[in-house]
């Protein structure tokens, strides 16, 4: 299942460009046609949407992406009036590419974008964080206990960079860093991206932040989170591999007891940072 995943992602948003091209080039070749303009529409609203959450990912905490769907419902009407009006092969086929997109739409938005929904016993709350060790991206070794022991601890298990919501999540915590100290919270964030990837993000964060290396996502398997072949098709050769995590986020206190998890059954949705600084009980000034 999520080696279809990985395909259908690539060739959708392959098949998208092509289909832009083609309706620019009739547009340019015959003239202004509403059907075509339709499927240019259609075609580039969903290019622009996987570039709006490559750059600045806005999506982030959205189930649904609702001016996708608006203008993909403006798309297939220009194409059913434009083949209403014009009955020719050339309009039947923007109405053809209209209906692949949206219906490679529904499959991104219904399919692609939900996480199996996991119920692993070692990671229930009340439970004591399993114990591991694993190196920084220096090659330090860590151990759990160090790491944990003494304070809370938040442990975000985050793709890498290859996830666009995973950075912005990321960005967040860095620019809320400081009221996690305020309230005695150590930010650990753990992924199986090579080290140099790492090293960008941790520059962003002003105070020391431990980045562990979790290779070939050994931890994740033991914990049940890992999704073997779920990165899109053509990751692996810009250095990601193939395998990847379920976004997981593990609150645990002074003693490494879990106190709070969220395992994310949704590409898009990540743990809300406020909802975690309230689960601490504020300091006393």
């Amino acid at each position: 299942m999520h080696s279809l995943k990985s395909i259908f992602i690539t060739l959708y948003v392959f098949a998208n460009g092509v289909i832009s091209a083609d309706a620019a080039h009739h547009l340019w070749r015959d003239g202004f046609n509403i059907a075509w303009l339709g499927a240019l529409l259609g075609s580039l609203s969903v290019l622009l949407f996987f570039l709006c959450i490559q750059l600045a990912p806005i999506a982030r905490n959205q189930r649904y992406s609702n001016p996708v769907i608006t203008a993909l419902l403006i798309a297939g009407a220009c194409a059913i009036f434009g083949n209403m009006t014009t009955l020719n092969h050339s309009g039947t086929l923007s109405l053809l590419y209209i209906i692949m997109i949206f219906a490679g739409w529904l499959l991104y938005e219904f399919w692609y974008v939900t996480l199996p929904a996991i119920k692993t016993p070692l990671l229930n709350v009340g439970n004591v964080l399993p114990s591991f060790s694993l190196q920084d991206v220096r090659g330090i070794d860590y151990n759990s206990a160090s790491l944990g022991y003494g304070h809370y601890t938040l442990w975000i298990f985050y793709r890498g960079n290859s996830c666009p919501f995973c950075t912005k999540l990321l960005q967040q915590l860095a620019v809320r860093q400081e009221d996690f100290i305020e309230q005695g919270i150590e930010l650990v964030f753990i992924s199986s991206q090579a080290a140099i990837f790492t090293q960008g993000i941790a520059k962003q964060f002003q105070f020391p932040t431990t980045f562990l290396i979790d290779h070939e996502n050994k931890l994740a398997q033991t914990l049940g989170i890992n999704l073997p072949h779920a990165l899109p098709l053509g990751m692996a050769f810009l250095g990601f591999g193939t395998e990847t995590i379920i976004p997981t986020s593990i609150l645990t206190d002074a003693s490494l007891n879990i106190i709070h998890v969220d395992i994310s059954d949704h590409s898009r949705l990540r743990s809300e940072i406020n909802e975690i600084l309230e689960l601490i009980p504020q300091r006393s000034v």
